[in-house]
């Protein structure tokens, strides 16, 4: 069996495991219905919003920095609780699969507040990535939800193509998105079934592209877009968006810091190999 044969063989087996372990979490994902949860909480906003992100190392793999914030009403501005940590990623990244590369760290973030500071648990956690809008309906605010038990709203910056679903960068979503030209319009994301999997929602007037919101977990559709739209200062919900301003400095200083160790760990020139002038 050559090299690539047996990479082969072990990607085709990590998918076999990790698909059985998405079965049994997707076991335990709560699915509201809208109207049910509508009655109950029309009108109100959660008061502590979290939000986590990761961001990668330059030129690194598998070396990054997770990020959770916890931000308070009435702007969502105001960062209640952060944390964030250097990891190794282990898993490699196979396309549909990235819950089970990020989801691990960052809900270790999560549990280490809801143990240390349980007052301060958000009613709400916004993830940089997709719920229900995957290909297995069930990405990573899915996944992140039931792990950590939040209610979890997935908001991608990028659309998750998926032409057997038929969800593409066609003429129609081009169309869609064009025509939203007021904070708070939706594009449906639609699959062949006609099943709204999630919504292409434009969150500022300044914003020229949307962001694509999807259910996690213990949430419906109708209110992860409320939510979303009122903790969006920017096209980019402010919980997330802090996550990932944080996490991106807290990776540029380490580099820094790297780079001054290096050149004063550095041996001086010998004089006797320099060239006089």
């Amino acid at each position: 069996m050559d090299h690539q044969s047996k990479l082969d063989n072990n990607v085709t087996a990590r998918r076999a495991a990790w698909d059985l372990e998405r079965e049994n979490l997707q076991q335990r994902l709560i699915l509201p219905e809208e109207n049910a949860e509508e009655e109950k909480l029309e009108g109100s906003l959660p008061n502590l919003v979290g939000g986590v992100d990761l961001s990668f190392v330059p030129g690194d793999e598998s070396g990054a920095c997770a990020a959770y914030v916890i931000c308070q009403a009435p702007n969502y501005q105001q960062i209640i609780w952060q944390r964030t940590r250097m990891i190794t990623l282990t898993a490699p990244y196979i396309p549909g699969y990235l819950a089970f590369r990020e989801a691990e760290p960052l809900a270790q973030l999560i549990q280490e507040q809801k143990t240390e500071r349980p007052e301060l648990t958000p009613e709400m956690l916004l993830v940089d990535g997709n719920g229900l809008l995957h290909p297995h309906r069930f990405g990573l605010a899915c996944h992140l939800g039931v792990l950590v038990d939040l209610p979890c709203i997935g908001v991608a910056k990028n659309l998750f193509q998926m032409s057997d679903e038929g969800i593409l960068r066609d003429q129609q979503y081009h169309t869609g998105v064009r025509d939203l030209r007021e904070p708070g319009q939706v594009f449906p994301l639609m699959d062949t079934s006609g099943r709204i999997l999630g919504l292409a929602l434009k969150t500022t007037a300044q914003s020229s592209k949307p962001v694509f919101v999807s259910v996690g977990h213990r949430v419906t559709l109708n209110t992860a877009k409320r939510v979303v739209l009122a903790v969006s200062t920017y096209r980019v919900p402010e919980p997330i968006r802090h996550a990932d301003m944080i996490s991106r400095e807290f990776i540029r200083q380490r580099v820094n810091a790297e780079k001054v160790f290096n050149a004063l760990a550095k041996p001086p020139p010998d004089p006797s190999r320099l060239r006089a002038d």
